[in-house]
């Protein structure tokens, strides 16, 4: 009674604590705390696949001529591996607040980034030169991604020239005053905050049932969540910010290691909780897409993030797809608490493949994209946690039903004995009387 009694109060906290970080979302959509100034941009690109043009050889006006018109409001052109020329021109509409003026460039992880601000007269008016391997003092502000503090108002700024050296390219850009920044950046802590206290809690909780029971399936859930909820640490620069502000790079490693434990952890839970070693071909497919995982693992622990950076992306498509199917197939087996499971990754894979295809610039990005992974990931959570405890209250009524079985039948073999002794008694006593009347003969 205790237990369930802790379940449903522990998940009443957590729902109310999820409610609470959509409602934020929400409000971030409605209210435009987050929107950039009235600043239209005109973007185009060029691929400068030597690497050997500067700024001068792009303002010429040959080079002026290489740029190709794009599309959409945000650069995301996946992986590639070459330098990227983005060119942004501005138009700034009526009623923009005087400065302070910042550009904040949200993708935390770039190998060479270089930023110049040009005039309509084709003077470079300022210049900046950032990368993933700048530490937090190193940086024009501390903060986590990049945030380009503007000298000049955007009406004196007529383009910005980018050029850009990463893999992931991607360049999501806004312009904003300093409040319309503070507001961003509240925003983005009180998320961060309902997010990292309701894994916390999760990880809390389910490391006590762990020990209360001693069932391994607890313990691949803390251990997985643990490593989603240090991936979304990672990838959003938290541990960089507020942790290792002198260890740069460890933030991008750290996104492959926690990603590659994540998918670890998921494929052993899985296989605990819905039972796969009763299926051959379940277990094999699971111990084949666990070999590369703990490989990858490994690997990016000694290797440059960037060369396995698709790998992971690769077994960021196949888990998912692998779990829910397995997940279906063992409701429709029969295995009752595969419901909440199927259920919690379908919201986890829906965010993480959504995600990967803005990464991979499949799709095109869209807004508050970016959360995608902390909302979905919060809700695979409780509904795990609700799996796990259904899983309990499973066991615990098969258990419970098995021992009335046992009751039952132990009850039934009393009377059986009890009726066998009888008939027993009698059979001596009709013997005993036998062999009396024997001896009197």
């Amino acid at each position: 009674m205790g237990l369930t009694t802790r379940n449903h109060r522990i998940h009443r906290y957590s729902l109310a604590m999820l409610i609470a970080l959509a409602g934020v979302l929400w409000a971030l959509q409605s209210s435009g705390a987050t929107e950039s100034a009235p600043i239209a941009q005109t973007i185009s690109i060029y691929e400068d696949p030597d690497g050997v043009l500067n700024i001068e050889d792009i303002l010429a006006h040959d080079g002026q001529d290489r740029f190709a018109p794009y599309g959409q409001a945000t650069v995301s052109l996946g992986y590639v591996t070459t330098p990227h020329w983005v060119k942004m021109e501005l138009a700034v509409g009526d009623g923009v607040p005087p400065g302070p003026w910042l550009m904040h460039l949200s993708h935390p992880f770039y190998d060479d980034l270089r930023i110049y601000l040009v005039d309509n007269t084709g003077r470079v008016l300022d210049r900046f030169a950032l990368s993933s391997d700048q530490t937090l003092d190193q940086r024009p502000t501390r903060d986590a991604g990049f945030v380009v503090p503007l000298t000049h108002n955007p009406a004196e700024i007529d383009t910005v020239y980018f050029r850009i050296v990463n893999r992931a390219m991607r360049l999501p850009v806004a312009f904003l005053t300093h409040n319309q920044y503070l507001k961003k950046r509240f925003t983005h802590y009180v998320l961060m905050g309902l997010y990292f206290g309701l894994i916390a809690a999760m990880v809390l909780y389910n490391i006590f049932i762990f020990l209360s029971t001693r069932n391994l399936a607890y313990l691949n859930y803390v251990c997985f969540i643990s490593s989603a909820g240090l991936y979304v640490a990672f990838s959003t620069d938290s541990i960089f910010l507020f942790l290792l502000p002198e260890f740069p790079r460890f933030s991008q490693r750290g996104v492959l290691m926690s990603g590659a434990a994540a998918m670890m952890f998921l494929l052993l839970l899985s296989k605990q909780f819905l039972h796969l070693q009763e299926t051959r071909v379940l277990s094999k497919l699971q111990i084949i897409l666990l070999v590369p995982a703990v490989m990858l693992f490994l690997a990016s622990i000694v290797l440059p993030p960037h060369q396995t950076f698709l790998a992971l992306t690769l077994m960021g498509f196949l888990c998912p797809i692998y779990v829910i199917a397995a997940a279906i197939f063992r409701y429709r087996a029969g295995i009752r608490e595969a419901r909440f499971f199927l259920l919690a990754w379908l919201a986890f894979a829906l965010a993480v493949m959504l995600t990967l295809s803005v990464h991979l610039g499949l799709i095109p990005v869209f807004p508050h994209w970016k959360y995608l992974v902390q909302l979905g990931s919060a809700i695979e959570a409780m509904l795990l946690s609700l799996a796990l405890a259904d899983r309990l209250n499973i066991l615990s009524a098969e258990l419970t039903d098995a021992n009335k079985r046992l009751a039952q039948h132990s009850q039934h073999l009393e009377t059986v004995v009890e009726q066998r002794t009888q008939s027993l008694s009698a059979t001596l006593a009709q013997l005993e009387r036998a062999n009396g009347e024997l001896a009197k003969l």
